[in-house]
């Protein structure tokens, strides 16, 4: 197959999950065989890409308007030669980036839905994208009239069908996939005297629970002087200041055992989580993150909230904790179980650890090539 994902990030260059999945998806579709090109604007291919990436000439930045992203990439795809035609386009979408073909597409089109537009303006409660308000408006016409839908979770495709009407049956659940055995190994034992780690990894933005997290480490810190928080992820912006200026205010008598690391990377991204003892991801609500696959796969208890993508990922609570989403208080105590009980701790890392295999490439692929060549199929009986 020929086949064209189609997204505003690649890799972990940008912080994202969408970055992340396209780069592990592609490169395992060309270890199966196919040709595969990844198309967005101004993407780079990390040295590992085993498929080919196209940078688009459109601006990508919180100044420009989503739509006319949308129009660029489907310009540029449909202005391609027919040599050069695809067999499937998956747009990995969260912000219409595949509005300007749509229905019209002449190619075998799936959306992937990643945590839309209108969602993460909700959850964050403002938007940094100057055409927001039209786009979110647009959502229900869009999904609607989509020819084939795919989402990483359970949680996404029910409120496909909660907030948009979607009917459940029309949209395949196929989770996102990890290198499980690039995370691989046991995390670093705690000595006497060692500090308590705590590892937040994401974006710091308001539905990630960051500032939740900072009001629950006052707590932690008020009853154990041996912890400390490292949070690992670049900063965004509020409608006045940052995340990341908020975070250092209100922790601010704690300043020496809050350490905020920025956007890190590769090696030495797995290799700072492999230094924690616990991973806390308090998203007010969630999809899959990445976040959460990669705290597994370096061993780490996880701590995260009900109510999202979180509870199939981690089991319903027998692969990590599940606290409410906002229960500063239940965070807290939480996080102080998990340190007072190493033993127990332990065993719910190794649960975890055995859990996420089922997120491994190796079986996400499979189950992501069958439904491509299911799609192609179908398209043939039209």
């Amino acid at each position: 197959m020929r086949i064209c994902y189609l997204a505003l990030e690649l890799a972990s260059a940008t912080a994202g999950g969408i970055g992340s999945y396209v780069h592990t998806m592609a490169n395992a579709m060309v270890a199966r065989g196919h040709d595969v090109t990844a198309v967005g604007p101004s993407i780079r291919a990390p040295k590992d890409a085993l498929y080919e990436a196209v940078s688009v000439p459109v601006r990508y930045s919180h100044e420009t308007r989503r739509l006319d992203i949308a129009h660029g990439l489907a310009a540029h795809l449909e202005g391609l030669p027919p040599k050069q035609s695809f067999d499937i386009v998956e747009v990995t979408d969260w912000g219409m980036e595949g509005a300007c073909f749509g229905t019209a597409s002449p190619w075998c089109t799936v959306l992937r839905m990643h945590t839309p537009n209108s969602m993460v303006t909700e959850l964050n409660g403002f938007s940094r994208w100057l055409d927001a308000a039209a786009v979110d408006r647009a959502e229900p016409l869009y999904f609607g009239t989509a020819r084939h839908l795919s989402s990483p979770s359970h949680a996404m495709a029910d409120q496909f069908t909660c907030r948009w009407g979607i009917t459940r049956s029309a949209i395949r659940v196929i989770a996102n996939p990890i290198q499980t055995a690039a995370y691989g190994g046991s995390v670093p034992t705690r000595k006497p005297g060692d500090p308590f780690r705590i590892i937040y990894s994401g974006r710091l933005e308001v539905r990630k629970g960051v500032l939740d997290l900072a009001d629950a480490l006052v707590r932690v810190f008020a009853e154990r002087p041996n912890c400390e928080a490292v949070f690992v992820g670049p900063d965004t912006r509020l409608p006045s200041g940052s995340v990341g200026a908020e975070l250092r205010r209100r922790l601010a008598p704690h300043g020496d055992r809050v350490h905020l690391c920025g956007h890190v990377t590769g090696r030495a991204y797995v290799d700072m989580l492999r230094t924690g003892h616990c991973a806390v991801l308090p998203s007010t609500w969630e999809n899959c993150p990445y976040s959460c696959l990669e705290a597994l796969a370096c061993g780490l208890p996880v701590i995260a909230t009900t109510g999202s993508g979180f509870d199939e990922m981690l089991d319903y609570g027998r692969a990590g904790l599940l606290i409410a989403p906002r229960d500063t208080v239940g965070l807290a105590a939480a996080i102080l179980a998990v340190e007072a009980e190493p033993a127990e701790a332990s065993a719910l890392a190794d649960t975890g650890s055995k859990h996420v295999q089922r997120y491994d490439v190796s079986s996400v692929a499979d189950t992501m090539e069958g439904f491509y060549c299911e799609l192609l199929r179908e398209e043939c009986r039209r």
